[in-house]
């Protein structure tokens, strides 16, 4: 079948790699062109609507060799192996989407933006989870295959046969047995989002999860079949949830250009560094606080989903 969009694409020419950023509309009009600077001056900053680490004015250097650029730019992944704080979370908290303490997109209601990776993750604790308290799991799988290595109380060698990730081993906020997990599965996506220099990580709550597969399903229907990064999605959220639940929707198409650079990008360091920096038990602690009230809320309903 042919995918129908459910958003009206984004106007504009093709781009490279650092133009994937346009991604999602500012969520401030923005501010009237400033005059062209003199020869002598640096360039302009980025956009207001990047978040604050990553708002470095670009450097003045020499023009690099052409002979050179192609072997720089790959040489110069390397670069960010080891820099954290240039990585950041798309939260959902409060209903609204922000990087950092910014809102993005429409005011943060919905926004779109090219999903590079996807991986799953379990989160697991022998006791009851206390969002005012947050701990590091007990548990934990950033893959969902198998516990990390550094996991002190591994609960089984396998994720996928674990007694644990089983429907029914669930607990309710009164601590009595539900139809739902006591390992929470989430959904980690890293995207390529506007105005921010390199991929964020965006954490799915376990109630989002089913509409994210069905949406990739969806996708692999079609014909011919589209990938996830080969298409702009429009994320928003389901108005009829309780708690903050996105979805996520069909935008448009990326041209032949945008989608050979897409592809390669991907799998490069920035979206492997993306993953990297938040993968210690701290890291993995918040996205058990990103997703509390999301599994609370699947676990007290019984909600059993089919993946």
């Amino acid at each position: 079948m042919a995918l129908r969009k459910s958003a009206p694409p984004v106007k504009g020419k093709a781009s490279a790699p650092s133009s994937l950023k346009r991604t999602a509309a500012p969520s401030q009009p923005a501010p009237a062109p400033a005059p062209a600077p003199a020869p002598a001056q640096p360039p302009a900053t980025r956009s207001q609507n990047t978040p604050a680490q990553a708002q470095a004015s670009s450097p003045n250097l020499p023009a690099v060799p052409k002979e050179l650029a192609e072997t720089f730019a790959e040489d110069a992944q390397e670069n960010m192996t080891n820099v954290k704080d240039a990585f950041f979370r798309v939260s959902i908290r409060g209903g609204r989407f922000k990087v950092g303490e910014d809102i993005i997109g429409d005011n943060g209601i919905s926004f779109e933006a090219i999903i590079l990776r996807e991986v799953p993750v379990n989160i697991f604790y022998l006791t009851k989870y206390d969002p005012s308290k947050p701990v590091n799991p007990d548990c934990w799988s950033l893959g969902g295959m198998e516990p990390d290595a550094a996991v002190e109380h591994k609960q089984n060698d396998s994720c996928v046969s674990c007694p644990n990730n089983r429907y029914g081993t669930g607990t309710d906020q009164e601590g009595k047995r539900s139809r739902g997990k006591a390992c929470r599965n989430s959904r980690r996506l890293v995207l390529n989002v506007e105005g921010v220099d390199f991929p964020v990580l965006m954490s799915l709550p376990p109630t989002a999860i089913k509409a994210f597969n069905q949406y990739l399903k969806m996708l692999t229907s079609n014909v011919p079949p589209v990938p996830m990064f080969g298409v702009r999605t429009h994320f928003t959220f389901d108005t009829s949830s309780e708690f903050p639940k996105p979805l996520m929707e069909f935008h448009s198409i990326l041209t032949a250009a945008e989608y050979l650079e897409i592809r390669e990008y991907r799998m490069g360091a920035d979206a492997e560094n993306a993953l990297n920096a938040f993968a210690s038990p701290s890291d993995i602690a918040a996205d058990a606080e990103e997703t509390e009230e999301h599994a609370q809320e699947r676990m007290e309903k019984g909600e059993k989903e089919k993946f």
